[in-house]
């Protein structure tokens, strides 16, 4: 999938169907591709090599053509080239800063066409403070960078002329259209730094929730069950100071209907979820997560933490481990074709964890720093991380592919790697 990571040089970027020659097109360039970002439907991968070159118009344009499945094609100049199976007109999300350009077969112009360029500068105003947080993971049909739409005003004109979009979010340096209302969707988070709005600026009816977040003075009554989820859905991320307490997080699980258990993690921050902690919730002594049921109920499996062996965590956040059908990524297996494991992070991929337990959805961008050891285990890593086999990782001395441990869950610049709520 063409991301922000390919552009970026990041792992992911080696993924690729491996071609021994180029061809000899000398096709010319229409000067109408779409410049963005794909939404998926990858037939292949030609990365350029010293010995062969396939991002140039031509080179692309043929391998199109020679391929019968092939509708349409993208090119990164000195870069690469990629196939798609369906035509570029509704595949593409429009973003004048990617370094992809988009052609249907042929050299046929998407009828697609960027609008940035176009909006006239819009002084409208916002009526509400929307809702600020992140979004649940959905698809977002538009991503603009221009100085024009990262504004209320210019954000506000890009959904209202697109007739798919229900609501747009606000971020440093972005605005986002999706095709689905704020309510139900996207999570309330005080501190995110993104403010998400209906279409047409309408005020969501969960706005209030950023600024209504309790400061009651509850005190838990045991010591909860300390593990990891289970890789249920959460329905609730809250990171501000105040959630991120038992007497914050226990209002906030209270109020919500849904709710029936809470977590405070190391991050620090709350976490809600629609199933109770037994037979969900996994013990594991030292991870950081403490669990409780809805009300400050102690979970029945609370002495469990003292008397059960750890067990190799299951990942917590957003994405937990990938579905069960998708293909761990392989470095030694360039054929298989790269999938992002949420197609709402197109930089994400499934990663197969050497103790066999699961494979997990890592939302890393790149590799860290100071790779210089191999691990055996999960158990070799530290807190957040798990040891994972096949990855592009070089590792110094050691084959490309050896185990390595990599930072799993959402983190942060810190760890080169994604949050795994954060908007952009």
């Amino acid at each position: 999938m063409v991301s922000k990571s390919f552009a970026a040089g990041l792992l992911l970027a080696g993924i690729c169907q491996a071609q021994t020659s180029t061809t000899s097109a000398s096709a010319t360039e229409p000067t109408c591709g779409l410049v963005g970002y794909d939404s998926g439907s990858e037939l292949g991968y030609y990365a350029d090599s010293a010995t062969a070159s396939y991002s140039s118009y031509s080179a692309c344009d043929t391998l199109c053509n020679s391929n019968t499945a092939c509708l349409s094609f993208a090119i990164d100049p000195s870069v690469a080239c990629i196939l798609y199976s369906v035509a570029a007109d509704n595949n593409v999300v429009v973003s004048s800063t990617s370094p992809w350009t988009f052609f249907n077969r042929g050299g046929v112009c998407p009828t697609v066409t960027t609008t940035s360029s176009t909006v006239v500068t819009p002084t409208a105003t916002p009526t509400c403070t929307g809702l600020v947080g992140y979004d649940a993971g959905g698809t977002n049909i538009g991503y603009y960078t221009d100085s024009v739409s990262i504004t209320y005003g210019g954000c506000l004109a890009q959904c209202s002329a697109n007739s798919a979009c229900l609501s747009f979010g606000l971020t440093a340096g972005a605005c986002i259209l999706y095709d689905y209302a704020v309510e139900g969707n996207d999570i309330a988070s005080p501190g995110s730094g993104n403010t998400f709005y209906d279409a047409g600026g309408a005020c969501a009816s969960t706005s209030a929730a950023s600024s209504t977040v309790p400061t009651a003075s509850a005190t838990p009554t045991c010591v909860g069950l300390v593990g990891y989820d289970a890789g249920g859905t959460n329905i609730g991320y809250y990171a501000d100071a105040t959630s991120a307490t038992y007497s914050g997080c226990y209002n906030l699980c209270n109020d919500n209907a849904a709710c029936l258990s809470f977590s405070l993690t190391s991050g620090p921050a709350c976490i809600l979820y629609n199933y109770t902690v037994e037979g969900n919730d996994i013990s594991s002594p030292g991870s950081g997560n403490t669990f409780y049921d809805r009300g400050g109920a102690c979970p029945s499996t609370t002495t469990s933490a003292s008397t059960t062996t750890a067990t190799t965590p299951v990942q917590t956040g957003a994405f937990a481990n990938c579905p069960s059908n998708e293909v761990a990524y392989n470095v030694s297996d360039p054929v298989t074709p790269f999938s992002a494991c949420n197609s709402t992070y197109p930089y994400s991929a499934c990663m197969a964890d050497v103790d066999g337990i699961s494979t997990y959805c890592n939302l890393c961008g790149s590799c860290g720093s100071n790779l210089t050891t191999t691990c055996t285990s999960d158990a070799d890593c530290g807190t957040g991380y798990a040891c994972i086999e096949n990855s592009d990782c070089p590792v110094t001395g050691y084959p490309l592919g050896s185990p390595v441990c990599l930072y799993m869950l959402g983190g942060g610049s810190e760890y080169g790697c994604y949050d795994a709520l954060e908007l952009d």
